[in-house]
């Protein structure tokens, strides 16, 4: 077997595991949402501070997990009504943020502006989306077994399109300087590829109109573009090829969730629009 056919199969091997634990995990319970959400994110956490490192200005990771992690929990909670250790969790996130801060005061290194934006930014790109997540599933107050499934459904609908349609047809480069092979037609194939997607997915999750998946599947097509452009950007500017080699033949997992956790803020905020302007 050739080096590229034992790739493909490694590819698709590691895509078949991490497809049947979303799958699982976001339709079982909260709990093994919240779980698997935070095994994702111990790994971007590590995998961002790999980035932050070859830049000379690594993020401190033990920090940022605490921070990330304690946001989190406070989410969970918020989600299964404690108030009190929602309030506590968020209190503590914060704590850990500006213990950051503090710490550049008395044992400074190199710049505290790029030490400190580094540290805060991973807080907002990694840490932020995952708790967001948990939100989204319980829009009702009611854990929803597909809500967040379909999400997945439809940016991995839209990747996989758009990469068949800027091959067949992509000419117009969609942002050459950072990421080369986007193109114009792909975005537009994907993007048509989710609005079908979205209509489909209506059937399983009547909390919201086919119109609305539809709405959030045009959605899904600009963030998830926007996202895998700008972890592109992060990357060209470390000058590494992938985050990470945590899934074979894929990269690191950044690499597979970087359209995810860059819709999940717009996804969280479309959802509570709909939500008020229905009432």
């Amino acid at each position: 077997m050739s080096d590229k056919a034992k790739n493909m199969v490694t590819r698709g091997l590691s895509g078949t595991v991490y497809i049947a634990v979303v799958v699982f995990c976001a339709t079982h319970s909260i709990f093994t949402l919240a779980g698997m959400l935070f095994v994702f994110q111990t790994i971007a956490t590590r995998e961002y501070k790999k980035l932050t490192s070859t830049l000379g200005f690594p993020v401190h990771y033990g920090a940022l997990m605490l921070a990330t992690t304690a946001l989190h929990g406070a989410a969970l909670a918020l989600v299964l009504n404690d108030v009190f250790l929602s309030k506590l969790l968020l209190a503590v996130s914060l704590m850990v943020v500006f213990g950051a801060f503090i710490f550049e005061i008395f044992y400074p290194k190199k710049s505290a502006i790029v030490n400190l934006s580094h540290f805060v930014l991973g807080y907002i790109y990694v840490g932020v989306p995952f708790a967001l997540t948990l939100f989204v599933s319980n829009l009702d107050d009611t854990f929803s077994t597909f809500r967040v499934l379909g999400i997945f459904i439809i940016i991995w609908t839209f990747d996989t399109f758009a990469y068949v349609a800027g091959n067949l047809f992509g000419k117009r480069k969609l942002a050459p300087n950072v990421s080369p092979g986007k193109t114009i037609e792909g975005l537009i194939g994907g993007a048509i590829a989710s609005v079908v997607a979205g209509a489909l997915l209506y059937s399983y999750d009547s909390g919201f109109s086919m119109y609305h998946w539809m709405g959030l599947a045009i959605l899904l097509a600009v963030t998830a573009t926007l996202g895998d452009l700008f972890e592109s950007r992060l990357k060209r500017e470390a000058k590494v090829k992938d985050s990470g080699s945590f899934m074979p033949g894929h990269g690191g997992l950044l690499d597979r969730l970087d359209s995810f956790l860059f819709s999940m803020p717009f996804v969280y905020f479309y959802f509570i629009a709909i939500q008020y302007f229905s009432q």
